[in-house]
C-alpha cells in the first residue's frame, strides 16, 4: 500500500511538474506571439509614414474584410489595388496606442487606438479611431490581419 500511494503521488507530481512546463511554454509562446504582432503593427505604421505601400500590405491576410462606418468594406483585392495607385502628398502623421493584444492559439484580437495628426487641418476627420483587429497565424508562421473593426471616438 505504501508503494502505491509513493508511486501515485510521484505520478501527480509528475503530471503538475509537466502540466506546469506545458503552461509556462504556452505562456512563453503566446508572449511571442504578442510580440510578433506588436512589431507587424509598428511596420505597418512606419511603412505608411513613408509611402510603402507593398511593405504596408503586409499585414493583411488574404481573407480580409474590414469595416469603416460610411465607407465600403475593406478587403484584401483593396488594399492591394491601393498599393498600385499614385501616392498623394504625406498631410497625416498616424500614431499608435496598442491597449491590449489577447493571444489564443493561431487567433489574436488587438484593441489599439489610432491618432492622426495632420498638415491641412480637416475638421470633419476624427482625430482618433478605436480598432479591434482579429489576427490570424498564418501557415509560414507570421501573423495577419483577417478582420477589422474601427470606429471614431465621438466628438
Amino acid at each position: 500500500m505504501k508503494n502505491w500511494l509513493l508511486g501515485a503521488a510521484a505520478m501527480v507530481l509528475t503530471l503538475n511538474l509537466g502540466g506546469c512546463a506545458a503552461g509556462q511554454g504556452a505562456s512563453a509562446q503566446a508572449a511571442n506571439d504578442e510580440a510578433q504582432i506588436r512589431k507587424a503593427l509598428a511596420d505597418w505604421v512606419e511603412a505608411t509614414r513613408v509611402g510603402d505601400r507593398h511593405r504596408a500590405n503586409q499585414i493583411w491576410a488574404e481573407d480580409l474584410r474590414g469595416y469603416y462606418p460610411g465607407q465600403p468594406d475593406d478587403t484584401y483585392e483593396r488594399e492591394l489595388a491601393a498599393e498600385s495607385r499614385p501616392p498623394g502628398p504625406q498631410t497625416t502623421r498616424i500614431g499608435l496606442t496598442i491597449v491590449e493584444v489577447m493571444v489564443s492559439g493561431d487567433l489574436a484580437v488587438v484593441h489599439d487606438i489610432w491618432r492622426y495628426t495632420r498638415t491641412t487641418p480637416n475638421p470633419a476627420a476624427p482625430d482618433s479611431i478605436r480598432g479591434f483587429e482579429v489576427w490570424r497565424k498564418q501557415s509560414d508562421g507570421k501573423w495577419k490581419i483577417s478582420r477589422w473593426i474601427t470606429a471614431p471616438f465621438p466628438k
